[in-house]
């Protein structure tokens, strides 16, 4: 137990955020400090079926675009109801709807668009963008702008400059679908609390709360003469003055929402504004408890500094209430900091504006426990979560499971891509979530897969069944470019777009072509397994055009060589130049490798936390990780000699045959697993290499099924959403960043996966072992 009364029940070798890190319960002493997250929140009660908003709330095309993101119907109990309220309590408050015109190319007629737009603190925006981007919408970047506001108010003129940052969604049905909520388009008459917020559970009133009041209420602060007392807070809105009436009214259903939640107000008022405006304030009152509630319970939400301040109120307060009585004392000066001090200390500290605190340990005491004991698989590099507001940290213990079967997933399906899709970032432009500095980056791309199991990606026996043992020697991140890291730098566990794909498949016994191979590799009938296609990212191909262009400018003048097709520029692999693309070429190697590792943990994760059960019991192993695309020195009989050569693989992969050093020992007898992958409606399949390919292709056979037709044409025969629709209805659950890149995907865009790898059996460089089924995707 905690000085301010926070308790916490867990098993002695729990760790638990201190001033020294991380430190197991059983070593932590009264009188230490942890750490603390004093806002709270309000208990979770799921909504009502009851209808929001129906599809004939809307035209054709609207409800088509909101169907389409899963928001029709929309219901109190839908899923991501509480994201809804804070978004639309948010842009009620500092936002806008507007329509606008402008000029059709070679004609008079205006045309007219319907805009969402808010404005508000940078970092608090990115939160707003990140909701946004959630409910399925694609909002701008963040614009700055120095904004000359003139005008004239009560007190006379005024003129003054402000440093603006907003965003704006360029979206008819997002537009449409807040106004159908409650918010007003263009020139706001009058706004008000909507029904379907004042009827929703409290949790739901919480979120639209906070993100309103993080638009408009005022930041927690004190009486500069009386640097302990807080002021009261202010909720202030602008209205016309012949819509006072209506601005009372809304001021009052903010009033009605707060007694909910137990926090008094003192009073509603009018404050003078400009010729035609007046200001109404509502004042929630400055009382000690009133304020802890408002703070921990409530908050703001999109304004990282009001957010942090309240956190940091919340705890102040707490502390306050045992030096209520010295504070009083005006002849001697109590030994507790006034709240800007006690600010700038947490600011100062490894706390930073994290929003958490250090609080002091009151108790430890042993107790008779025959419960169930629950561990937590986190996204987070770190682990740490928050447990009755304190931060404690994952402690590797797990559910027993067993492998898992098409029984198994299939009712939890969706559940699984839904979680994967938002874990595993799809598409252009995706960001991973392990955030490193240049230095770091650099470390990663050329130690690869090594070094994600280093820093907790993986098990070691990942690296045993990944190719060149997930790190490829000789990678220098000299040879690498600025340009190249920036791109490469947020990358790192992402699966990027085009034909890279995340899928869970279904084995069946019918489909093993050799059933003691399949079994030795870990396979058995109806099990479910999983495939995924990716690369080194923006990184890799940044890495080739800077290549390039080196060997643009020396070829022909230093080593004349002409070529016929700039794209086929090259240099000697002996000279300065191709050395230095080798060394480079490697870290692009590597970075795949560190991508697939941190995405195989990401997968982890999900069925740990879908399945409530450890990865290691749920036997999601690497069966291989082999890399597409390369340049590599190998050894290879040719004309009866062992030689060493350069071999490139490109639209190839390694399939060496059995007895080879390079491949896993357990895989020796059988030769290397190889993985071709067909398309997300056909499925993929399992070989394994074979002598005659070594002495044919060097050990090589083909990575995929190859495409029929350009993205281009497929775009034009195939219309993403009804490609996803058809999928479900052939029990394959697909979710997408783009469905314009779905249709580039269908099926009918590529060759036959079953002919294409006959063929590489029947030529011998490869051996078919097993077939897999899809059910479930992810499409960048």
């Amino acid at each position: 137990m905690t000085k301010t009364g926070k308790e916490l029940i867990l098993s002695s070798e729990h760790p638990i955020f201190t001033k020294e890190g991380m430190k197991e319960l059983k070593n932590l002493k009264v009188g230490e400090s942890i750490g603390i997250f004093p806002f709270e929140g309000v208990e979770y009660k799921e909504g009502k079926d009851t209808i929001i908003l129906r599809e004939e709330n809307f035209d054709n095309y609207t409800v088509k675009e909101l169907k389409k993101r899963g928001l029709l119907p929309l219901k109190e109990n839908h899923n991501k109801i509480g994201c809804i309220a804070r978004v639309f309590g948010y842009i009620l408050g500092d936002g806008y709807i507007y329509r606008t015109t402008e000029k059709r190319k070679n004609r008079k007629k205006l045309r007219g668009r319907i805009l969402t737009g808010a404005c508000g603190e940078k970092l608090g925006l990115e939160d707003l963008r990140r909701d946004i981007t959630n409910l399925g919408y694609k909002p701008s970047k963040i614009y700055e702008r120095i904004r000359l506001i003139k005008g004239k108010n009560y007190y006379g003129n005024f003129e003054t400059n402000s440093e603006e940052f907003c965003i704006h969604i360029n979206s008819k049905s997002f537009s449409s679908f807040l106004n159908k909520l409650g918010m007003p388009i263009g020139k706001r008459d009058f706004i008000e609390v909507p029904k379907w917020v004042i009827e929703s559970p409290k949790w739901v009133k919480r979120n639209f709360l906070a993100g309103f009041f993080g638009a408009e209420l005022s930041k927690p602060d004190v009486i500069k003469k009386i640097s302990y007392t807080f002021r009261q807070c202010f909720l202030t809105i602008g209205v016309n003055k012949e819509n006072r009436k209506e601005g009372l009214e809304f001021l009052k259903q903010i009033d009605l929402l707060l007694k909910d939640f137990d926090i008094k107000t003192t009073s509603i008022y009018e404050i003078p504004g400009t010729d035609k405006t007046i200001g109404l304030r509502l004042v929630i009152s400055g009382n000690d408890e009133n304020l802890i509630k408002l703070f921990s319970k409530i908050g703001y939400e999109y304004n990282k500094e009001r957010q942090f301040l309240s956190c940091v109120a919340t705890d102040y307060l707490k502390k306050k209430r045992s030096y209520k009585s010295a504070l009083k004392n005006r002849y001697k000066k109590p030994d507790f900091p006034n709240f800007y001090d006690y600010v700038k200390e947490i600011e100062n500290s490894e706390l930073q504006k994290t929003g958490m605190v250090f609080e002091e340990v009151k108790e430890i005491k042993p107790i008779i426990y025959d419960g169930l004991l629950y561990d937590f698989t986190l996204n987070h590099k770190d682990h740490n979560f928050i447990a009755n507001n304190i931060v404690v940290s994952n402690c590797g213990m797990r559910l027993l499971t067993t492998n898992l079967t098409y029984k198994d997933v299939q009712p939890r399906l969706k559940d699984l891509v839904n979680n994967l899709f938002e874990r595993v970032p799809a598409g252009v432009g995706s960001k991973g979530f392990v955030k490193l500095s240049s230095k770091e980056f650099k470390e990663a791309v050329e130690l690869g897969g090594k070094w994600c199991v280093d820093k907790g990606y993986g098990w070691k026996e990942d690296l045993e069944y990944t190719e060149e043992n997930g790190c490829m020697a000789g990678a220098d991140s000299s040879k690498i470019s600025d340009r190249s890291i920036q791109r490469g730098l947020n990358q790192i566990g992402t699966l990027g777009s085009g034909n890279h794909y995340l899928e869970i498949q279904r084995v069946k016994e019918e489909n093993m072509f050799d059933k003691e191979t399949a079994k030795k590799l870990g396979f058995f009938d109806d099990q479910i397994v999983i495939m995924f296609h990716c690369g080194s990212r923006g990184f890799g191909h940044q890495v080739a055009t800077d290549y390039l262009q080196t060997f643009l400018k020396v070829m022909e003048p230093k080593y004349g060589i002409k070529i016929l097709d700039r794209e086929l520029a090259c240099a000697p692999f002996d000279s300065k130049e191709g050395q230095d693309y080798f060394s480079a070429m490697k870290c692009g190697v590597n970075m795949s490798f560190a991508n697939r590792q941190t995405i195989a943990h990401r997968i982890r994760e999900v069925f740990s936390k879908v399945f409530n059960q450890d990865a290691e019991k749920l036997g999601m192993k690497t069966v291989y990780d082999v890399a597409h695309n390369t340049a590599k020195l190998e050894k290879h009989k040719v004309d009866g000699k062992i030689r060493e050569l350069l071999v490139h693989r490109k639209g190839a992969t390694r399939a060496f045959g059995p007895g080879r050093d390079e491949i896993p020992k357990s895989h020796r007898d059988i030769g290397q697993v190889v993985i071709i992958g067909g398309s997300m409606e056909t499925g993929s399949y399992v070989l394994t290499g074979t002598e005659k390919g070594m002495e044919k292709t060097f050990g090589s056979t083909a990575h995929g099924a190859g495409r029929t037709m350009s993205r281009t044409k497929a775009r034009g025969m195939f219309r993403g959403d009804k490609l996803q629709k058809d999928m479900e209805a052939d029990g394959i659950y697909v979710k997408t960043t783009s469905m314009s890149g779905l249709a580039e995907e269908a099926g009918k865009a590529y060759k036959d996966v079953h002919e294409v790898c006959e063929a590489a059996e029947l030529a011998g460089i490869s051996k078919r072992i097993i077939s897999l089924i899809p059910i479930g995707n992810v499409k960048g």
